[in-house]
């Protein structure tokens, strides 16, 4: 089997930078962040308005999450490939078409996330806050959404892997990737077509696999329920005792 040489190499990793066009691995690694960051800002919002009880609030959020996440990204691409131009009267170029589509993409997803995030935390400690006088949106800040974040941040990681596995679509329209710059040297030298191929695969599978176990690490480190210490036998029955007045109280010494 023959292998690309090192430019090849270096062509798949940055396309023609700096002598060109930026592209390759770069390309997607970049939009794909671009997307995310914006992404979360408008998914945040998305989420809290599927929260709200407001009808005018949360429905039009609703259909927008629903419509988006009903909707494959290549379709989402060829909105924005085809719609700006018409909507403009010019062309932005594909690279901010693309982070555009794909940020429209995934702010449904982190919409879901966020929503998922607020409904897992326990109901007491809002009604606590609004008890010793606190704000909706005191406590939105303040108690609720931090640590509804800290929560998503597996969740985030997880889908960032989902979105790069689908950067591949750029190539619909044009943009030169990864998959499109492997593609250029596989149909300018045929016999590289299997190691091309194998290297792109390898690229895609080494970082998502990295990205997982990052993703499963922070999922077992922020989990609430594996990070809670377990109490001693003993001192549990003593604080029970303790809840119906006639209990002692257990020191550090009592042992």
């Amino acid at each position: 089997m023959d292998w690309p040489s090192l430019t090849q190499l270096r062509f798949l990793a940055v396309g023609g930078f700096p002598y060109g066009t930026l592209g390759g691995l770069t390309m997607n690694l970049i939009i794909v962040a671009l997307a995310l960051v914006a992404g979360f800002v408008i998914g945040l919002l998305l989420g809290l308005g599927r929260l709200s009880e407001r009808f005018l609030i949360c429905r039009p959020c609703a259909a927008y999450v629903e419509l988006i996440r009903a909707t494959p990204l290549v379709m989402v691409l060829f909105w924005f490939y085809f719609l700006i131009p018409n909507v403009l009267g010019a062309r932005i170029g594909l690279f901010w078409t693309s982070t555009i589509a794909m940020t429209v993409y995934v702010s449904a997803y982190l919409a879901e996330v966020v929503r998922a995030g607020m409904l897992a935390l326990p109901t007491g400690q809002p009604e606590a806050a609004y008890s010793i006088g606190l704000t909706h949106v005191q406590v939105l800040l303040y108690v609720t959404l931090p640590q509804a974040l800290k929560m998503m941040i597996p969740a985030f990681v997880s889908t960032f892997i989902s979105l790069f596995k689908e950067s591949p679509a750029l190539l619909m329209i044009g943009v030169a990737e990864l998959m499109d710059t492997g593609y250029s040297i596989a149909t300018l030298h045929l016999k590289l077509i299997p190691a091309t191929f194998l290297i792109v695969g390898a690229t895609f599978f080494v970082i998502c696999f990295a990205l997982s176990r990052v993703s499963l690490r922070l999922e077992r480190k922020l989990n609430p329920d594996r990070r809670a210490v377990p109490l001693d036998p003993e001192l549990q029955l003593d604080m029970v005792a303790g809840a119906g007045g006639g209990a002692r109280r257990v020191g550090a010494g009592t042992r």
